[in-house]
């Protein structure tokens, strides 16, 4: 919709402000038929229009909404003398907000018009008015919401599924949200719950799925994970149970997997599962060398992260950073791996080289660095660090830093 601009600079004009809850799928929506309706309105008042203000798809439960925020601003710089609205509920249904509106209204001497209600205006009356009207819009909306909880509890208790993402395996009818086994992803479930049964971890599982050119989402071939396989393997739902809250319930849909198998996998994935140590645990105290890169270590042949191993030579533990990954289904790269303690040294020792005149790294943070212990050092990497590329056959190591890498220091040892 075209709006309607004055060429007399300085002059205050008419906004028109509109806004729906839900963005609209046609050509014509709400928001355009509360703007005509100004538009109209404006032009036989011959107000001159500076802007139409459109919130589509945003909710009356905050006033943290980009059209209106602009609003706002206009009205702040002194641009505008007269807001124009279709009903005052297009501003908010909460009372707290609406007085806020009025507030910065009244500040800066703008009028406000109400088409559903002409001789709105800001008497006490109309004020109280307002007051009611958001009230009851107020207790509308929360009726609604405690309707909508109650029939989601009613549903639930009879296995009903409600809402939420249709889960791999599974299709969902449009209206009832049914969930019926998909006819091409459900024996790669079988299959996956099979391979996990017999013990296969979801690593080995995922290196299957790709190598086999299983279909996931959209048909994307290649993207199996361990982490994807972990996440499908412990979703009850397969086994036709649905969730509510912390608990699980027996569903109306078709199961996938027997119970029986689904709580073996179950069984086996807990079984692998260990134990991190607490904070002040004796466990972590006694291993100072702590893996501070795991994250933010990237493989430069791969571009995958790298993750950590340990191993032990009797009495003794080393940790390592190794790529392992068999992400976007190929497998990890051979031999790629460092040592915790070396790397970290390395890392720690160019941050606070101030002897390097061609390094990119703050004079005045390295110095700071300096200063700080071994143990210091090691702990603030991850918050110094954005990311690390490891050439291990180039015999390289990229560090990326945060613009103010200094801010980031930890309270304690600026």
């Amino acid at each position: 919709m075209s709006t309607s601009q004055n060429s007399s600079a300085g002059k205050k004009l008419t906004a028109i402000y509109v806004r729906q809850s839900r963005a609209s799928t046609s050509d014509y929506s709400s928001c355009e038929s509360q703007a005509a309706i100004c538009f109209d309105f404006a032009k036989a008042h011959h107000w001159p229009v500076l802007d139409f203000y459109k919130d589509e798809g945003q909710s009356s439960e905050s006033l943290d909404r980009p059209a209106f925020k602009k609003l706002a601003a206009d009205i702040e710089a002194g641009e505008i003398c007269r807001v124009i609205v279709y009903a005052i509920d297009r501003l908010s249904r909460r009372i707290v907000q609406l007085n806020q509106v009025f507030e910065l209204f009244d500040k800066h001497n703008v009028e406000l018009t109400v088409i559903k209600d002409p001789d709105y205006g800001t008497s006490a009356a109309s004020r109280l008015a307002s007051n009611i009207i958001a009230a009851a819009s107020e207790f509308q909306l929360e009726m609604t919401r405690e309707r909508m909880s109650e029939m989601r509890a009613a549903l639930k208790a009879k296995g009903k599924r409600v809402a939420g993402r249709v889960p791999f395996g599974y299709t969902a009818a449009p209206i009832t949200k049914m969930l019926t086994p998909h006819p091409d992803q459900a024996p790669i479930i079988r299959n996956i719950f099979k391979l996990a049964s017999d013990g296969c971890r979801p690593s080995e599982i995922a290196s299957t799925a790709n190598l086999s050119k299983w279909k996931y989402h959209d048909g994307e071939v290649g993207r199996w994970t361990a982490s994807r396989i972990t996440k499908l393997l412990s979703n009850p739902t397969y086994a036709g149970l649905i969730r509510n809250g912390k608990e699980t319930m027996t569903g109306e849909h078709q199961p996938i997997v027997s119970m029986k198998e689904f709580d073996t996998v179950r069984q086996n994935l807990k079984s692998r599962q260990t134990c991190k140590p607490k904070r002040n645990s004796p466990a972590r105290t006694r291993n100072p060398f702590r893996c501070n890169l795991l994250g933010l270590l990237i493989c430069a042949s791969c571009n995958r992260p790298m993750s950590t191993s340990v191993s032990h030579r009797g009495p003794f533990r080393y940790n390592y950073y190794r790529c392992r990954s068999n992400a976007q289904g190929r497998p990890p790269c051979p031999g790629v791996n460092v040592s915790v303690y070396q790397l970290e040294r390395y890392v720690c020792k160019r941050l606070g080289d101030v002897d390097d005149s061609s390094s990119a790294i703050p004079l005045e943070f390295r110095k700071r660095w300096k200063e700080l212990d071994n143990m210091q050092q090691r702990r603030n990497l991850p918050d110094v660090i954005c990311r690390i590329e490891f050439d291990y056959h180039g015999g390289s190591i990229t560090i990326e830093m945060p613009d103010d890498p200094g801010s980031r220091l930890s309270p304690s040892t600026k």
